[in-house]
């Protein structure tokens, strides 16, 4: 994130680590920080997302891998928000990983065990 994009600079963290917004010292790319099942809930919703990540320039995207089985869900991208992973996915395979996203994903209060950095288009 550092070597990408400058402090003050906005990213997006997803589905639920606004605390990197805080550690990294970028800002949101969104006015949502948090991406649970249901706040997004409309292809309208997450094209107008998508159009704000756009219009703003929006470079990099941080994905953590957690489970949402209290909500009925279990990952973002692949049971909910599924136009909005899309597009942060959609330009290639991510710039870094950091933990071993091979392991079963944090669920409830648990910080993500993995991160993945994509660059968007």
């Amino acid at each position: 994130i550092e070597r990408n994009t400058r402090p003050g600079e906005p990213i997006l963290a997803v589905p639920a680590d606004a605390g990197l917004y805080f550690m990294t010292g970028r800002i949101p790319a969104l006015y949502d920080v948090m991406f649970i099942p249901g706040l997004l809930d409309s292809r309208a919703d997450e094209q107008l997302a998508i159009a704000r990540l756009r219009r703003e320039g929006v470079r990099l995207a941080v994905v953590g891998k957690r489970r949402f089985v209290g909500y009925g869900m279990t990952t973002f991208g692949a049971d909910y928000n599924r136009l909005l992973a899309g597009e942060i996915t959609g330009g290639g395979a991510p710039v870094a990983t950091f933990g071993d996203p091979s392991k079963p994903a944090a669920g409830g209060t648990n910080p993500s065990e993995a991160y993945r950095i994509y660059r968007l288009r």
